[in-house]
């Protein structure tokens, strides 16, 4: 059987489609940044008894997810184009997937948030603060993909680097999703007549903590990359 090559005009054409493809994903993670940030305001606010403006910020989420699909889909249809000279196209095509869900799950996430920022706002402000600080992990965790994404083209092993940092910071969100979820349901059952304000936040925490999970996925998606063009 004859052995199998590449032509040089191929390894070029798959050098720029994967250069290509590593600035749209950064560009969409720059999309889904901007939502953790506008989540962790929303979570600031909340703490800080602005119950109208977590109600009215939901809407600037919702634009930034139409915008993170939107890109998102402009550059699977530039993956389909190039699928040819790409060995590891699947990679790209499930990072694209993941990335969509993430920012689908942060726009759920601000959603839950608006329609019960009322109730939520009778939990207790230190449950709050450190629900806040499960938040801003998930914000950390997306600064660091970012910069991961960017990486990718110029510093490999930095790239490298930084998704382990968003892998580590899921473990720590792990640790304090457990124990907060812990004193909410001793509140839930010490305070009775607040059982619907700290059930809701301990749904909330739960899905963030679940986005958090998918932010790690996101970071293996990215290592892989890394890894195949090393």
């Amino acid at each position: 059987m004859a052995e199998e090559y590449f032509r040089p005009d191929e390894m070029i054409n798959q050098s720029i489609a994967e250069m290509n493809l590593a600035e749209e994903i950064a560009g969409i993670i720059d999309i889904i940044t901007k939502e953790g940030l506008r989540l962790t305001e929303l979570f600031n606010a909340l703490c800080g008894g602005k119950v109208e403006l977590v109600k009215k910020g939901y809407e600037y989420v919702r634009s930034l997810k139409e915008d993170a699909q939107l890109k998102k889909e402009k550059t699977m249809e530039y993956l389909v184009r190039v699928a040819p000279s790409l060995l590891n196209r699947e990679t790209y095509i499930f990072t694209l997937y993941h990335l969509d869900m993430l920012s689908q799950q942060l726009d759920e996430l601000a959603f839950k948030l608006s329609i019960t920022a009322m109730e939520l706002s009778k939990v207790d402000n230190t449950t709050c603060l450190e629900a806040t600080s499960v938040i801003q992990k998930l914000k950390e965790m997306l600064d660091n993909l970012l910069a991961s994404a960017k990486s990718i083209n110029v510093n490999r092993t930095k790239a490298l680097e930084l998704t382990n940092r968003v892998i580590n910071y899921e473990n720590d969100v792990d640790v304090v999703y457990r124990s907060l979820e812990q004193k909410i349901i001793e509140k839930m059952s010490q305070m009775r007549e607040f059982l619907l304000a700290y059930a809701l936040m301990r749904e909330v925490l739960s899905f963030a903590e679940a986005t958090a999970d998918l932010a790690r996925d996101i970071a293996y998606d990215l290592k892989y990359i890394v890894f195949y063009r090393k």
